[in-house]
Order: structure tokens, then C-alpha cells, then sequence
């Protein structure tokens, strides 16, 4: 059981602040007031809590607990590195 839940914390965690670098790093608009950018970094930041799960469930870990993970680490790190406008749209989209 701690095997698991060490494996499938450390793949959560590793792969939010992974997402953090990718964000902070990244450039995903041509001019500050594009907003297909916007809606572009939005959707890419959805598909890393999936690649959390992916890789645990593929090393037969648990997805469940590096979603869990994941989201809690890219709440305090990625989320920041997130444009003004792709933050409004992800906000509204969790509402």
C-alpha cells in the first residue's frame, strides 16, 4: 500500500510542477490580446491531470491518488503561470 500511494504521489506531484515549467516557460499566444492562445492554454492545462493518471495506471499505481496530487500541486504552482484571460476561462469552466 505505501509502495502505491509513495509511486502514484511522486508521479502527481512530478508532473504538476512539470506543467508549471511548461506553463511559465511556454508561449502559446502571438500578440497578448489573442485569445484563441488563451483558449489554447486552458485545454492543455486539462489534459496533464490526465497524463498523471495515464502514467500511474500504466505502472499499475493508482490514477485516482496522482490526480489527487496533481491537481493540489498545479493549484499552488501552474496556476500562475496561467494568462489573465485563459484564468477567466478556466474559472468559468469549473463553475
Amino acid at each position: 500500500f505505501a509502495t502505491i500511494f509513495a509511486g502514484s504521489w511522486f508521479i502527481g506531484t512530478a508532473t504538476a510542477l512539470g506543467s508549471a515549467l511548461f506553463f511559465k516557460y511556454g508561449s502559446f499566444r502571438a500578440s497578448p490580446s489573442d485569445e484563441h492562445g488563451s483558449i489554447l492554454e486552458a485545454s492543455m492545462l486539462l489534459s496533464w491531470p490526465y497524463m498523471a493518471y495515464m502514467l500511474a495506471e500504466g505502472l499499475e499505481l493508482s490514477g485516482i491518488v496522482a490526480i489527487l496530487f496533481c491537481g493540489i500541486t498545479m493549484s499552488h504552482y501552474t496556476v500562475h503561470n496561467l494568462s489573465q484571460h485563459a484564468r477567466k476561462v478556466l474559472t468559468a469552466f469549473f463553475k
